[in-house]
C-alpha cells in the first residue's frame, strides 16, 4: 500500500473520531453507535499493517467521503450518520484473516508468514473485545467464551507452530467467523437477532472442538521445541529457576494442581544445567535455553488463563522429559570428548591489548617467495598482495622488498604510498608522483585535477619498468581509483600492496598470506608481556608454553591472553583453565581484529555477566547511563541471580564493578561515597553489543521497517522520529523501551519491562494492568490523556510481579492506594509530581524501598508511611502534625526507618515551630522549607552515618549557625543553597568536620565569610562558590586559598562562579531590569 493510500485511510479515521466527538457533545444517538475512539485506534493500527489494493471497498469509500467530512461542523453531524455507518460497515473488509499479499511487506529479510498474519489479526480482535461497549449484555457470556477460546488459540500460535500448520485451514475458518462477530459487536448499529445468536453459538462449539483436537494431538505427539533467541548465556535458565521458586511459594488455587510438575521441572533444570556447565558439550546450552524459553511461555500462558490446565500439563510434561534426556546425552558423550572446557575464573582483565606488537619476526621463507614473484616470472604487469593481521609485519616486509639491493637497479622507477582507511584520491596520486622523484611545482600539483594527475603518472611509467608499493589498503575502491595509472608495459613491472583483507586484492593477483608468528616467537612475546624481565616460574612454564602455542601465531591474541594471565594468580591450575578455553577463539575468521579482541574479552566473561554487558546495546551510543536505572533494568530483566543474604541491587552493583574492572565499562561520574553514578561504554564496545545482539536476537532497534513476524525478545526506540507508525505486537517480546505507540500490550504475556517515553492513553492503561509478568513499568500521563483530576494507580494492583514503578505525570496528582503499596514484590515507586496516599488506612507492612514525592498531610498519612519499614530512599513533602496530648506541632517521625539511607524532606514553607526526629542511619539528607531553628542542627550533626548534607531554601530559620565539637564526624559533602537568612557561620575547629571533602556555597547572599577553620580541614578537596554572595565571603575564600598554598596544600581547589553584591533586597529590581 502506497503512502497516499495510507494517508487516505488515516484521514478517514481522523474524520470518524472528529464526528464522534461532535456527536457526543450534542447528546444525540438515534442509530446507537457503540464504538469509541479507542476502537478506531485499534483498527487503525492494524490497517496500517495491511497492503490494501486500490480496488479495496474501504479505500474507495474513504477517498469518496474524506472531502465531505473535511467540512464537518457541529450543526450538521446528523447528516453524516448514514455515511459513517457506511464507512464502519466497510471496515468488515479487514475483519478477515489477510492473505499473504495483503500484509504490508517489511523487506526481503523478514518474509511474511501465516503465523504472523493470524497473530496480528487475533490481537486486534482480542483488544476490541477486551474494551467492548457495555451494551451487549444479552450475549455477554458468549463473548467471554469467544475471548477465552481465542486467547487459547493465540497461545498455541506462540508455542506450537506444527499444530497450527496441521489445523491451518480450520484456524482461518473459525477466525474469519470470529472477525465477523467482533465487527458486529463493535461497529454494527443493529440489535442482535436470534439467528445471529445461534450462529454465534455454533462458532463457539466449532472453536471448542478445535481446542479439543489440539489437546489430543499434544497428548499423542510432543511438539518440536520452538526456536527462540539462542545466545550463549544461560541467564534465562537462572531467571526461570527464580520464577519457579516464587511459584512454589504461592498459596492459591491457580497453581495448586500443577505444583508437582513445577517442582519436577525445577529439579530437572537444576540437574541439567549443572551437567551442562561442567561439560560444555556443543549444542547443549542452546538446547536447554530453548527448553527454558518454552517452559516460561507455557507457564505464563497458563497463569494468565490463556492455556488450559490440561494443555499446560501435557506440554510441560513433554518439556520435562526433554530436559531429562539431556542427562543421558551428556553422560554418554563425556567419555568421547577429547577436551572438556573449563570456566574462566572471574578475574579482572587489564586492557593491555595493543596493535603495536614488538619482535614479530620469522618470515624468511615468505620473504624469499615474494622476492621470486617480484624478480622473476611473467613479463606482464603482476600484482602481489601481502595480506595478514595488523602488526604481523606486512609493512616491514614491504619496506624490505622496496629497498632490496637487487631492485634498486632492476626497476627504472619506484614509488611508495600509504593508502590507509580514510584516503583521499588526490593526495594518494600526489604521493605516488612525489615518490617517483618527479620534479613538479607543488602548487601546480595541488591545482591539477585528479584525472590529469593520473595521466601524468601513466606517462611517466609508460615503457618503463616500475615497482609501486601501496601500503595499508583497506578496500578495493582505492585500487579501482588508481589502476588506470599503471600501464602494462610487458617488461616485468610489479605492484606490491599490503592489506589486512585479502578480498581487497584485484583479480588475478598473487596472494601472499604473511605467516603468523612461530610458536617460539609467540612464547617470547607472551613471556615478555606477562613476566617482563623476571624469570618464568618453573610450575607455569609448560602451561604457558602451551598457551602461547594455542594462540596460533596471532600477535594480538598473545597480547590479549597476556592481559588475562597477568591479572591472575600464578597457579598452574588457574592457567590450565585458561588454556582449555582458548582454541575456539583463535579460529575466528572476522576481518575486524578489534572485534576479535572484544570477542575474546566477552568470551572470558562469566555467564551471568554476558547479558549484562550486551544490554548496553539498548542505550544510544555514547550516552552516559545512570547506574541506578541500569541496575533496576538488569534486575527486572532477570539477569541478576538471587542471593539469600544480599539485596538484588548490591548483587547487580557487583556485576557492574566486574565489567568495569575488565575495562569493558567506563566510569563517567562518581558518587560522593566513591560509588559509580554514571557509566558509559566505548563506541567500539557498543558496536559489538549491537552486532552480537542482532546475531542472537536479544534485542531489536525497531522502526517503521519493523516486522511483526520477527522472533525477538526486546524492542527499543531512541527517538520519536523513527517510532513505528502502528502499535507493535509479538508473542515473545520480553521488553519494550523507548518511544513506541502506547497501545497494543494486551497479549504480550511475557513482557517484563515496559519503559515508555511519552504519554499513554487510558486504553493503554487498561491493557497494561493485564501484564501479569511485568517487573518494571514506566509510563507518562498528561494533557493528551483523559482529563482527570488525579491519576489513581489502583488499577496496577493486579501486577503481582511488579518491582519497579515510575510515573511521569503532567499536572495531575497521583494517588497510591494501600492495595498498591501492599504488593509483595513492589520495591520502588518514583513519581515526578505530588503523590498522596488513598483515604483507606492500612497497618499491613509492605516491602517498599524507594518512594518519591509522597505528601504527609496528617496522622493517617504518617501511619501509611510507617507501613514501609524497609525504606532506603524517601523523598517527601510534609506538613506539621498536631500532638493530641499537648497540642504542640511536630513533623512526621522518621526515626523508625532504621534502613533509610537517603532522605529528601520538604516542609510546607510555613514558618512554624515544630519538632523533628530523623532516621539515625541516614547517609544523604536534603532539607528545605522546614524553618527549623539553627539550634536543631545538632540533631543532624549527631547522625553518625551522615555523609552528604544539603540545606536548601527555608531549611533553617535564623542568622547564625555555630557548630559544636563531635558533630558531623562522617560528613563528606556539605551544600548550602539559597540559605538566605544565614549571615554568620561559626566553626571553632577543623575537628568539627574532620572528613569533609567538598563544600558548596550556592546563592548564600548574606553569609559574610567562610570560617577560617574550614580551610584547615585536612580532607577538604574543593570549595565551590556559586550565585550571589557578599564580597567579604569572597575575600575570606581568597585568604583561605592563599594560606593553604603557603602551607604547601596545593590539593585544595576553589571553584568560583559568583555574582558579588546582589542581595535579596535588590534581586527583584535586578530581574525587572532584565525583563525590561
Amino acid at each position: 500500500m502506497d503512502s497516499s493510500s495510507r494517508q487516505t485511510l488515516s484521514e478517514m479515521f481522523v474524520h470518524l473520531d472528529k464526528w464522534r466527538k461532535m456527536r457526543k457533545a450534542k447528546k444525540r444517538d438515534p442509530l446507537k453507535f457503540k464504538w469509541s475512539q479507542f476502537h478506531l485506534s485499534v483498527v487503525h493500527g492494524y490497517v496500517l499493517k495491511l497492503n490494501l489494493t486500490p480496488h479495496s471497498d474501504l479505500l474507495t469509500r474513504a477517498k469518496l467521503l474524506n472531502p465531505e467530512f473535511s467540512n464537518l461542523v457541529p450543526e450538521n453531524t446528523a447528516e453524516y450518520d448514514h455515511k459513517v455507518a457506511s464507512l464502519t460497515h466497510a471496515l468488515q473488509e479487514v475483519f478477515v484473516v489477510p492473505e499473504k499479499h495483503q500484509l504490508f511487506e517489511r523487506g526481503d529479510e523478514d518474509p511474511v508468514d501465516k503465523n504472523g498474519m493470524i497473530a496480528a489479526f487475533m490481537d486486534m480482535l482480542l483488544r476490541l473485545l477486551h474494551n467492548r461497549p457495555g451494551s451487549v449484555n444479552p450475549i455477554e457470556d458468549k463473548i467471554d467464551s469467544l475471548r477465552k477460546l481465542m486467547r487459547f488459540l493465540l497461545a498455541v500460535l506462540g508455542h506450537d507452530q506444527q499444530t497450527h500448520h496441521l489445523f491451518l485451514t480450520e484456524f482461518e475458518k473459525v477466525l474469519n467467523k470470529a472477525g465477523s462477530v467482533v465487527h458486529f459487536i463493535i461497529f454494527s448499529t443493529d440489535s442482535i437477532s436470534k439467528a445471529a445468536e445461534e450462529a454465534f453459538g455454533a462458532l463457539l462449539r466449532r472453536m471448542d472442538d478445535l481446542k479439543s483436537r489440539i489437546i489430543k494431538r499434544a497428548i499423542a505427539e510432543p511438539n518440536a521445541t520452538p526456536k527462540t533467541a539462542a545466545g550463549d548465556s544461560l541467564f534465562i535458565v537462572d531467571s526461570l529457576l527464580d520464577d519457579l521458586e516464587d511459584l512454589l511459594s504461592r498459596e492459591d488455587d491457580v497453581t495448586a494442581h500443577v505444583k508437582d510438575q513445577i517442582k519436577m521441572l525445577q529439579q530437572e533444570l537444576r540437574i541439567s544445567i549443572s551437567l551442562i556447565k561442567d561439560s560444555r558439550l556443543p549444542g547443549m546450552e542452546e538446547y536447554v535455553m530453548r527448553l527454558a524459553y518454552e517452559a516460561e511461555y507455557l507457564i505464563n500462558s497458563f497463569l494468565v488463563g490463556d492455556a488450559s490446565c490440561r494443555y499446560f500439563s501435557i506440554n510441560l510434561s513433554h518439556v520435562i522429559n526433554k530436559i531429562k534426556s539431556i542427562k543421558s546425552v551428556i553422560q554418554g558423550s563425556e567419555s568421547n570428548l577429547d577436551i572438556v572446557a573449563s570456566k574462566f575464573e572471574q578475574l579482572s582483565i587489564q586492557n593491555k591489548s595493543s596493535s603495536n606488537v614488538e619482535d614479530v619476526v620469522g618470515f624468511e621463507d615468505k620473504e624469499l617467495e615474494i622476492l621470486q614473484y617480484l624478480d622473476g616470472g611473467s613479463e606482464n604487469l603482476t600484482i602481489v598482495a601481502v595480506c595478514g593481521m595488523p602488526g604481523v609485519g606486512k609493512t616491514t616486509l614491504a619496506k624490505k622488498m622496496y629497498n632490496h639491493p637487487s631492485f634498486i637497479h632492476k626497476f627504472d622507477v619506484r614509488s611508495w604510498c600509504v593508502v590507509s582507511q580514510n584516503y583521499q584520491m588526490k593526495n594518494l596520486l600526489i604521493d605516488i608522483l612525489v615518490n617517483l622523484k618527479v620534479v613538479l611545482d607543488k602548487e601546480d600539483m595541488l591545482n591539477t585535477g585528479e584525472e590529469s594527475l593520473k595521466v601524468v603518472i601513466h606517462q611517466i611509467l609508460f615503457k618503463r619498468r616500475y615497482l609501486i608499493v601501496m601500503d595499508d589498503v583497506w578496500d578495493s575502491e582505492a585500487w579501482n581509483d588508481v589502476q588506470a595509472c599503471f600501464p602494462d608495459n610487458e617488461n616485468g613491472s610489479r605492484i606490491l600492496l599490503t592489506s589486512r583483507n585479502r578480498k581487497v586484492a584485484p583479480p588475478d593477483s598473487i596472494i601472499c598470506e604473511l605467516p603468523l608468528m612461530s610458536n617460539n616467537n609467540c612464547w617470547k612475546l607472551l613471556r615478555k608481556k606477562v613476566f617482563q624481565d623476571q624469570p618464568v616460574p618453573p610450575n607455569l612454564k609448560k602451561t604457558a608454553t602451551r598457551i602461547a602455542r594455542k594462540c596460533r601465531g596471532l600477535p594480538l591474541a598473545v597480547v590479549v591472553v597476556a592481559g588475562i594471565l597477568s591479572s591472575m594468580n600464578k597457579q598452574d591450575s588457574t592457567w590450565r583453565k585458561v588454556e582449555g578455553n582458548l582454541a575456539k577463539y583463535m579460529h575466528a575468521g572476522e576481518d575486524n581484529v578489534m572485534m576479535q579482541i572484544v570477542e575474546l574479552s566477552y568470551a572470558n566473561l562469566a555467564d551471568h555477566l554476558k547479558p549484562c554487558f550486551l544490554y548496553f546495546g539498548v542505550f544510544p551510543q555514547g550516552e552516559q547511563i545512570l547506574v541506578a536505572e541500569l541496575l533496576r533494568l538488569w534486575i527486572a530483566e532477570g539477569f541478576i541471580r538471587k542471593e539469600e543474604t544480599t539485596r538484588p541491587e548490591r548483587v547487580a552493583e557487583k556485576y557492574l564493578m566486574e565489567l568495569i574492572d575488565r575495562s569493558l565499562v567506563t566510569v563517567a561520574r562518581s558518587r560522593s561515597d566513591g560509588g559509580v553514578k554514571d557509566c558509559v561504554v566505548h563506541d567500539l564496545l557498543h558496536e559489538f553489543c549491537l552486532k552480537r545482539c542482532k546475531e542472537e536476537n536479544l534485542h531489536t532497534l525497531a522502526d517503521n521497517n519493523y516486522s511483526i513476524n520477527k522472533k525477538h525478545q526486546r524492542l527499543c526506540i531512541h527517538d520519536f522520529t523513527s517510532s513505528p507508525r502502528s502499535p507493535l505486537f509479538g508473542l515473545h517480546i520480553r521488553s519494550i523501551l523507548g518511544c513506541f505507540p502506547t497501545s497494543g500490550f494486551l497479549n504480550m504475556k511475557l513482557l517484563r519491562v515496559l519503559l515508555l517515553q511519552g504519554l499513554v492513553s487510558y486504553g493503554s492503561l487498561n491493557e497494561i494492568k493485564h501484564l501479569y509478568n511485568l517487573r518494571s513499568l514506566a509510563i507518562g500521563y498528561g494533557l493528551s490523556s483523559p482529563q482527570l483530576e488525579e491519576l489513581k494507580l489502583a488499577f496496577l494492583s493486579s501486577l503481582v510481579n511488579l518491582e519497579f514503578l515510575q510515573v511521569m505525570s503532567q499536572f495531575y496528582l497521583v494517588c497510591i492506594p494501600s492495595a498498591l503499596a501492599r504488593m509483595k514484590k513492589l520495591r520502588y515507586i518514583n513519581v515526578n509530581t505530588q503523590v498522596y496516599f488513598g483515604e483507606e488506612s492500612s497497618s499491613q507492612p509492605n516491602n517498599l524501598e524507594f518512594l518519591s514525592k509522597v505528601t504527609i498531610r496528617d496522622l493517617n498519612d504518617e501511619n501509611m508511611l510507617k507501613c514501609s519499614p524497609n525504606l532506603r530512599e524517601l523523598k517527601c513533602k510534609c506538613f506539621p502534625l498536631v500532638v493530641e496530648e499537648t497540642g504542640e506541632l511536630r513533623y512526621p517521625d522518621f526515626s523508625c526507618f532504621t534502613q533509610l539511607e537517603l532522605l529528601q524532606l520538604e516542609g510546607s514553607f510555613i514558618n512554624t515551630i515544630a519538632d523533628i526526629n530523623l532516621p539515625l542511619n541516614v547517609k544523604e539528607l536534603t532539607l528545605s522549607g522546614l524553618y527549623l531553628p539553627w539550634e536543631k542542627i545538632s540533631v543532624i550533626g549527631g547522625l553518625q552515618n551522615l555523609q552528604n548534607l544539603k540545606l536548601l531554601f527555608g531549611a533553617f530559620d535564623g542568622e547564625m549557625w555555630e557548630t559544636r565539637e563531635g558533630e558531623f564526624q562522617q560528613l563528606r559533602v556539605l551544600v548550602l543553597k539559597t540559605v538566605y537568612d544565614l549571615r554568620e557561620w561559626k566553626v571553632e575547629s577543623s575537628d568539627h568536620f574532620p572528613r569533609l571533602r567538598w563544600l558548596v556555597l550556592d546563592d548564600c547572599q548574606h553569609l559574610q565569610e567562610i570560617p577560617a577553620a574550614v580551610g584547615e580541614i585536612d580532607t577538604l578537596e574543593v570549595v565551590e562558590i556559586k550565585g550571589y554572595c557578599q564580597e567579604t565571603m569572597m575575600k575570606s575564600a581568597e585568604e583561605i586559598e592563599k594560606e593553604q598554598r603557603e602551607a604547601g596544600n596545593d590539593g585544595l581547589k576553589f571553584h568560583l562562579h559568583k555574582i558579588i553584591g546582589l542581595t535579596s533586597e535588590t534581586a527583584s529590581s535586578f530581574f525587572l531590569s532584565l525583563l525590561s
